[in-house]
């Protein structure tokens, strides 16, 4: 077993299908850039990377496999080995090939963003007042679906206006608080009242499914959180209703709350704070698409 395998074996943490994918990857360049580090250069890197005989799509999946065994081997080995730290900074800098990046969603303009948000206007339908709170919580947080599906009631701070996201759910398992606006939590606070008027007990999922009662004096039954599917599902069908065109999912409301923040000229470490991101380059794919003309804050 070659070092870099030894690197995912030891890792606890990877799922059996990653771990996997990740011994594969790193015996893979191994064998073809040799077991000793001092062969693991930049000039070594690019040339594996360009002899793969993979699809496209897949190049990528090598590259952030090779990149995370890099890292935890320059950890591991740093005072030991002198070539570990060079190693590590080699597959950094190795690039994603440009024509194997995914296309990214195409932020909503403001008109669009407007009519998605009036699309649960009705204060009587508790699935509108449910989804206008969904909506209105993604864009000013930027949660990803997971995320949205796993917020409890313990998370909510009324007094502050604030979501807490625990490492257990965050992104990189870090755990960081969303602040909304009053707008936003005035959304939440009128679907939190509508449970309260059904006397449910507010502890678990925020966010339930509903469904229809037999019987017609109750209305609708609350069933058990939502799961990160039906966020995805409830967000694309609100959308074709609106007579949105394209593929409008969360991701698409995660575009737009980026493109709209860096239109009113927040600086890219606070956007990338704001939606969760360790670090600022993560943010670059969200740089795509048409941006929005806004001066006056964000939809709410």
């Amino acid at each position: 077993m070659s070092p870099l395998e030894a690197i995912v074996e030891g890792a606890h943490r990877l799922a059996d299908k990653t771990r996997q994918t990740y011994r594969r990857v790193a015996r893979d360049f191994v064998a073809f850039a040799g077991d000793e580090p001092t062969n693991w250069t930049p000039a070594a890197c690019d040339a594996w990377v360009a002899q793969l005989d993979v699809a496209p799509r897949s190049i990528n999946v090598y590259i952030a496999a090779i990149r995370w065994v890099s890292r935890r081997w320059a950890a591991l080995n740093v005072g030991a080995c002198d070539g570990a730290r060079d190693f590590a900074a080699a597959i950094e800098n190795v690039c994603v090939p440009a024509e194997t990046l995914p296309a990214s969603p195409t932020p909503l303009g403001r008109d669009e963003v407007e009519v998605l948000l009036a699309s649960c206007g009705r204060d009587d339908d508790p699935t509108d007042l449910r989804d206008r709170a969904l909506r209105a919580i993604t864009f000013a947080s930027g949660l990803g679906r997971a995320e949205l599906a796993d917020i409890e009631f313990d998370d909510l701070d009324h007094g502050q206006r604030t979501i807490v996201i625990s490492a257990q759910r965050a992104k990189r398992n870090k755990r960081y608080v969303v602040r909304v606006s009053p707008a936003c939590w005035a959304r939440l606070d009128a679907w939190l009242a509508w449970l309260r008027r059904r006397h449910v007990a507010l502890t678990g999922g925020v966010f339930r499914a509903l469904r229809r009662s037999l019987d017609a004096e109750l209305g609708w039954e609350v069933e058990a959180a939502m799961s990160a599917e039906s966020v995805y599902r409830v967000v694309r069908r609100r959308a074709q209703r609106a007579g949105i065109p394209g593929r409008v999912s969360g991701l698409t409301l995660r575009y737009t709350l980026v493109t709209t923040l860096r239109a009113c000229g927040v600086p890219e470490h606070e956007i990338a704070q704001r939606v969760g991101h360790a670090v600022i380059a993560t943010m670059a794919t969200h740089s795509r698409g048409r941006a929005i003309a806004a001066t006056d804050g964000l939809p709410t």
